[in-house]
């Protein structure tokens, strides 16, 4: 939920009904100024979405993370397990559509 007047930060209310501080995070305007055209920016690495979800999901998922899913018949590995079963429609015609899905240590 966003409060109007509280700085920089988004609140939402969580269910214990406490505010928590959500990061804001800015279109990011093109060379044209069009704001049709704008982007959001990773904080991280710099790269830029047109849908501020998109960008959230590679902060989350993403950045800085080794691929999650792979696929069983030649170890393709991808960051998101659509371009694996997509990678096994046309690489694997014929094929059971299934991934594997990578686990790693958290450091």
């Amino acid at each position: 939920m966003y409060v109007p007047g509280l700085s920089s930060f988004h609140y939402r209310l969580d269910q214990s009904q406490q505010m928590e501080p959500q990061p804001y995070y800015r279109r990011l305007e093109t060379k044209q100024g069009s704001i049709d055209n704008a982007r959001y920016s990773c904080p991280k690495c710099e790269r830029s979405y047109r849908h501020l979800h998109h960008m959230l999901r590679h902060c989350k998922f993403e950045c800085g993370s080794p691929p999650r899913f792979q696929c069983p018949y030649c170890g393709m590995r991808s960051k998101q397990s659509n371009n694996v079963y997509k990678h096994i429609r046309i690489k694997h015609p014929g094929s059971k559509l299934e991934i594997v899905v990578l686990h790693y240590d958290q450091q």
